[in-house]
């Protein structure tokens, strides 16, 4: 339907369907209808385990309609919003693949290490077995169904608890923006099933290592084993250490080739391999097996050497280690990957948590900063930063230009690349910044920057007309004498002083305010000149070559006074506008020709195109703009710092020099740009002095806070640029609420939090359950001994002293040694795991930072709980009867 009016305009109709159907349709038959059909989605139904699967159905659902039906278009972004949904959970996952695989790895260890200690337990059994007739395979059948009950129950049971403990973890603070504190939904899937039946395999084959080892136990290798242990194990005696260490370090070898743990294919699909997520886990498992080959070596020379002068326990437990350093090293390898685990997880731990708040700063340059200004081009012109400035609870603001220019030193081809121009008076002030970004700070790179050339000619305050007194070498009716000038708040104005239409000497003046137009900008005192010029008016005709003579420029004040701006008795202070590729055979002289019988600036230029400034500008020098360069385009193009280039910005061409290099610089990503830093004022000035109309001007504004701002303030400050802003803005970047919605994401931090939370918490319970477990054992297996040290006379304090040395000994060893190693391969590894959940190359990188709070609390939980331990097996020890020992040792 439309309406009779002369303006078309469509008028919206709904009819019941029977209505539209039967009564006009029947009516109209040449009727053309558009059908629709709006299918509501129940959002709450959208989980993790049918994503995929929604997503693969509306773009089935789309391609069958589309083939059977003319001009069926479907239009959703559902399923826009699903695929990035499995992009970022694809990046995530292969980032917790990494730690929870070295978790996998570790528990397995540790369910190795417990069932040796068990099957240790029983070897006397398996002896009398053995000697009773029994076959090595029917004590292995009895060890398989021990380990089969246990791994289906763990099968079964598994998933039941992480289920469980996941939905816990709705109780932390990390999550009481998602679920407002309740429970976590947590659901059974078959994958979950699936990975718990895989994780029981392994542990049932975990289990079986050492009861095949067990199941060929005779009573003469019970008896070898009692009197002389094996100081050398399997994996030592046939160099298996070392030849996993050279497989790990071989795939280390092609993940650095490789560069990421995630790569790309010529299409652009991302492929990870899972060999490549276990690389941490094998060099770790490998690196420390291969450490421990020392260690009942380093044992052994400590016992022979220092016997003669420790005290007894001291010498006691040095003697039990270098005897049987095979049982230790098992202990002392579960310490090492526990301890190395520890750290390498607070390495994520730390890092992650660093570099969620710097990429946010990164990205945002400070704490707030408006985006792609539109200054206002007519009415009154405005202070820039005044008003942001006026808004209580801010500490500082800072104007800033972005623009694209593009490298014409070559003479043949161009590159684009991000110039940057910030306000060296205050940017330091308010932009976030890394010391690894640069050799230099953050202020040297200002100072570095900062032009001290003065720029223009003050006009009188009172001033209301401008003009220059010029003689043209002839008559050029079309081409018109242009000043432009800059006002108190920046902006810069064109104004038109008339044409060249007369040989002789001419004043050429114009009102400074009264000649403006209602679409034209009313400036602000004072003004400054910036530069004279002459242009082609005439879009069709070319500027022919000629010269001008050049007086005298004057300004006429409110009281009728002239006063004169400059009287070029010589142009030492006056430079040629270089700004387009005609100008560069442009010359300003000194001539012996003027009105006044003294001197006169000839200004010569050569042919060019119409609408393009020909002039000149009041400048001590024409030093090129100081610029810093990433060091990237600086390391792939042929320049070298103190090199002068010319760019060109909009048409202007801008001569730079380089004189310091950056890696990173806030707001600007050097992976995908090219750029230079320079001096706003210096860049805006170079832009404008050759311009014709307009004023480029600056295009950000960066905002910093006061300090211990509440964050209600922070909010304030937030909707007031909203609610009004100085001037129109394309976005608001707010560090603040970026921060906020990082921390609440649960595929960022949130999420990460809780993987990291199960991490520590698997070490702290395996390493306090193995220590035990090992402890206990252990003093089971000597209470023999102990009890025949009493009874060669050892004191009960020297004995004491010699539990106590030989454990301690053992614990600092192992986690001296995993600290020291995990944290070697976290600055080996972390660098390939610096992807975000987009998998971008993390800008900027990661700097390795330890979560020391969490992993302190760790160490000191354990180490509380190994001292509990020993102090368990010292009163234990002392509650030995001899003669019951005694005893039981000659049966």
């Amino acid at each position: 339907m439309y309406s009779a009016s002369k303006s078309f305009k469509t008028i919206p109709l709904y009819l019941p369907k029977t209505i539209y159907m039967e009564g006009l349709a029947s009516s109209l038959f040449d009727l053309e209808t558009t059908y629709v059909w709006m299918f509501d989605i129940d959002r709450e139904s959208i989980n993790s385990s049918n994503a995929s699967k929604l997503a693969s159905n509306i773009t089935y659902f789309g391609d069958r309609l589309g083939s059977e039906l003319n001009r069926f278009v479907i239009r959703t972004e559902l399923d826009k919003s699903l695929k990035i949904y499995d992009t970022r959970i694809l990046f995530t996952k292969i980032q917790m693949y990494v730690v929870l695989i070295m978790v996998t790895f570790v528990v397995l260890y540790y369910v190795v290490i417990l069932s040796s200690l068990m099957i240790e337990q029983r070897r006397f059994e398996v002896s009398k077995l053995k000697g009773r007739g029994a076959t090595d395979s029917q004590i292995l059948s009895v060890f398989a169904i021990e380990g089969i009950t246990i791994s289906l129950l763990a099968t079964i049971l598994g998933p039941i608890i992480a289920a469980f403990v996941i939905s816990l973890l709705g109780l932390l603070s990390d999550f009481q923006d998602i679920n407002e504190g309740s429970f976590l939904s947590a659901r059974l899937t078959y994958q979950s099933f699936l990975m718990s039946f895989f994780g029981g395999l392994l542990s049932f084959l975990a289990l079986m290592i050492p009861s095949i080892q067990a199941s060929r136990y005779t009573v003469s290798d019970e008896r070898t084993k009692s009197n002389r242990p094996n100081r050398i194990s399997f994996i030592t005696r046939y160099y298996i250490d070392v030849l996993i260490l050279v497989i790990g370090l071989f795939l280390f070898n092609q993940l650095n080739e490789q560069g990421s743990m995630a790569a790309r294919d010529i299409l652009g699909n991302v492929n990870s391999n899972q060999i490549m997520l276990a690389v941490p886990a094998i060099i770790l498992v490998a690196s420390a097996l291969v450490i421990l080959r020392i260690f009942p070596l380093l044992m052994s020379l400590l016992s022979r050497v220092l016997s003669r002068y420790l005290p007894i326990g001291l010498v006691l437990s040095l003697w039990q280690i270098s005897r049987s350093p095979s049982n230790y090293a098992r202990l002392v390898l579960l310490l090492i990957l526990m301890t190395g685990l520890g750290i390498f997880v607070a390495s994520f731990a730390g890092t992650l948590n660093r570099n969620f708040e710097e990429r946010v700063y990164y990205s945002h340059g400070s704490d707030l900063r408006l985006t792609d200004l539109s200054v206002n081009s007519t009415g009154l012109s405005k202070p820039l930063t005044k008003k942001v400035e006026a808004i209580d609870g801010v500490s500082s603001v800072s104007a800033s230009i972005r623009m694209t220019a593009t490298d014409v030193t070559k003479t043949f081809g161009s590159d684009s690349m991000t110039i940057f121009g910030f306000d060296t008076a205050n940017f330091a002030k308010n932009a976030w910044y890394r010391s690894d970004f640069s050799e230099d700070t953050l202020s040297e790179i200002v100072d570095s920057l900062a032009s001290s050339h003065k720029k223009g000619i003050e006009l009188p305050d009172r001033a209301r007309s401008f003009g220059v007194l010029v003689k043209s070498d002839k008559i050029r009716p079309t081409v018109a004498l242009i000043a432009r000038m800059r006002d108190s708040n920046g902006r810069y104005i064109s104004y038109d002083l008339g044409r060249l239409d007369s040989g002789g000497w001419t004043f050429k003046e114009v009102e400074i305010f009264g000649s403006r137009r209602r679409f034209q900008i009313f400036p602000s005192r004072p003004l400054t000149l910036m530069s004279v010029g002459i242009v082609e008016t005439i879009p069709q005709k070319s500027l022919s070559p000629g010269s001008i003579l050049i007086d005298s420029a004057r300004v006429r004040l409110s009281t009728g006074e002239v006063v004169n701006l400059e009287d070029f008795r010589d142009v030492q202070g006056w430079q040629t506008i270089d700004s387009s590729i005609f100008s560069s055979n442009d010359n300003l002289a000194l001539s012996d020709i003027s009105a006044k019988s003294d001197s006169s600036a000839r200004f010569t230029w050569s042919d060019g195109p119409s609408m393009t400034i020909r002039g000149i500008y009041p400048s001590e020098s024409s030093e090129p703009v100081p610029a810093i360069v990433d060091s990237d385009m600086l390391r792939k193009s042929r320049y070298k710092l103190g090199d002068r280039l010319k760019i060109s910005i909009g048409g202007q061409r801008i001569d730079i020099v380089l004189i310091d290099q950056v890696e990173y610089f806030p707001t600007i990503n050097p992976i995908e740009d090219d750029f230079f830093i320079v001096d706003s004022d210096s860049l805006i000035h170079g832009i404008n002095i050759g311009s014709l109309i307009g004023s480029t001007d600056p295009n950000e504004i960066w905002i910093s806070y006061q300090d211990d701002l509440k964050q209600e303030n922070k909010n304030s400050i937030r909707d007031n640029l909203i609610a009004d802003p100085p001037f129109p803005y394309g976005q608001l970047w707010d560090a603040e609420s970026m921060l906020e919605e990082t921390r609440i994401d649960p595929l960022v931090k949130a999420g990460w939090h809780a993987i990291l939370l199960i991490a520590f918490s698997s070490i702290l319970l395996l390493s306090v359950i193995g220590f035990f477990s090992h402890a206990y054992i252990s003093f089971r297996n000597r209470r023999f001994q102990f009890a025949l040290l009493r009874t060669m006379g050892l004191s009960s304090r020297q004995l004491m002293s010699s539990i106590w040395i030989e454990q301690v000994l053992i614990i600092i060893l192992g986690m001296a040694m995993g600290t020291w190693m995990g944290g070697r391969l976290s600055e080996a590894v972390m660098p390939f795991l610096s992807i975000d959940d987009y998998g971008n190359q993390v800008i900027p990188p990661f700097v390795i930072e330890v979560d020391w709070p969490n992993l302190l609390i760790t160490y000191g939980v354990m180490i509380v709980i190994f001292s509990m331990v020993v102090g368990f097996l010292i009163f234990l020890a002392n509650r030995l009867v001899l003669n019951k020992m005694l005893r039981l040792g000659d049966t």
